[in-house]
């Protein structure tokens, strides 16, 4: 196996940089087989005696040449090749697999040169396995994207006449009914690791194992209409703001439902990702202004957190809140990532109000510190993702005519799980 010090874009790295922040550090490439059921001692991960998680952000990329299994794996891409000049394109197939390639080119090298434990997909299962919720994935459409990308890391290619091993179910359709609010994956009992962990852990209740094991809620800026409302009234702001095209999937409804289950004797904590920052911007909130936008940010992370910590009282998990993804402008003029100086890393003042994102970070990062015993307590901890992304203005998803999509991420690339 290559060594897991470094984090290779088949697998999208902030996915693995998340499991190993809260959890024992386990990673694996994608293999193309049916990986083993794994002798691990799992009552580790996400306890409360484990030493400071390393930071993972802290690193830099280096040329590495993917297998061809490994971009393969993933199925048809979302990746776009440039078309914007209107000339026909012979095979964009076989030229859309080069640019996937090439973007994979490249592997996350982590600064503090020391070495990461294994990661398997059962193993990660067995883990998820004993908390009653498992992982819970909450934010807009870029968590959506971390969400497929854990989905395919659990669902290697089966053998011959093996089941797959996870199931897959949307429901409370979004607007146009194509996007789910909610996306589960489940545990397919068809497959043998369902029987072997059950009989692996017999203190787990049965009906645990027909619960999702990783569920993702799309809720685009964290807080209901009325919360909104209440907010801008509270700042001074009483401009009625712009609400189209808003997700609001309601994590709280499936916190509470977790939370009025009985737990277990020796239940591991669970673990929750959230983030929020898309859509609070000039567009989606228009015609609030920039400052005004920051003051309601500031006061909305409180709200998250208070109602975080509501139920960390009742049912053991762990929180973090990752950064914003960062878009780029002109992504399409490169082809590989960029020095940490160079300007694409720079966030333009645009119409959009993208500029306000670094600042909404530096709110995050000041209000929920890296502090991972408070996470415990449902109080989020900062997750720093953008120094690894803001240098890959080449991973976005292109031109997806008639315009660039800038903002979303191929899969796979480096940050397909945003």
């Amino acid at each position: 196996m290559r060594s897991s010090l470094l984090l290779r874009t088949g697998i999208p790295v902030l996915v693995i940089v998340a499991l190993y922040t809260l959890s024992h550090p386990y990673h694996e490439s994608i293999k193309a087989k049916l990986p083993e059921m794994p002798s691990l001692d799992v009552s580790l991960p996400w306890s409360t005696n484990h030493p400071p998680p390393r930071n993972l952000s802290e690193g830099h990329w280096e040329p590495y040449k993917p297998l061809v299994d490994e971009v393969e794996l993933w199925g048809e891409s979302n990746c776009r090749i440039d078309t914007s000049d209107g000339k026909d394109r012979h095979d964009i197939p076989k030229e859309t697999k080069a640019r996937v390639t090439a973007m994979n080119n490249w592997q996350w090298v982590i600064d503090d040169g020391l070495s990461l434990s294994n990661w398997t997909s059962t193993a990660f299962i067995e883990r998820v396995i004993q908390n009653r919720f498992g992982m819970l994935i909450i934010g807009d459409s870029l968590s959506g994207q971390m969400m497929v990308a854990l989905q395919t890391m659990l669902s290697p290619p089966k053998a011959p006449g093996q089941p797959l091993i996870l199931t897959t179910r949307g429901h409370d359709v979004y607007m146009d009914k194509r996007y789910p609010n909610i996306t589960e994956a489940w545990f397919n009992k068809k497959h043998p690791l369902y029987r072997q962990l059950q009989e692996k852990y017999p203190q787990v209740p049965r009906e645990r194992f027909d619960q999702p094991l990783v569920t993702c809620v799309r809720t685009d800026i964290m807080i209901t209409d009325p919360e909104l409302d209440q907010i801008m009234h509270d700042i001074g702001n009483e401009t009625p703001v712009q609400k189209f095209f808003r997700s609001q999937g309601d994590w709280r409804a499936v916190l509470n439902k977790y939370a009025n289950h009985p737990g277990w004797e020796g239940e591991l904590p669970g673990l929750v990702i959230t983030n929020t920052g898309a859509h609070w911007n000039s567009v989606y909130m228009a015609p609030t202004k920039l400052d005004d936008l920051a003051a309601a940010y500031d006061k909305m992370l409180d709200l998250v957190s208070d109602s975080l910590t509501h139920f960390a009282q009742r049912m053991p998990f762990r929180v973090l809140f990752r950064s914003i993804s960062p878009p780029h402008t002109d992504c399409g003029k490169y082809n590989s990532p960029v020095a940490p100086s160079d300007p694409a890393t720079v966030l333009p003042e645009d119409w959009r109000g993208w500029q306000i994102f670094s600042r909404y970070n530096d709110m995050a990062r000041t209000k929920y510190a890296p502090n991972y015993d408070a996470a415990l307590s449902g109080r989020p901890a900062y997750w720093d993702i953008w120094t690894m992304s803001v240098v890959r203005p080449d991973a976005h998803v292109g031109y997806n005519g008639p315009g660039w999509d800038c903002v979303h991420w191929c899969s796979p690339s480096v940050l397909e799980c945003i």
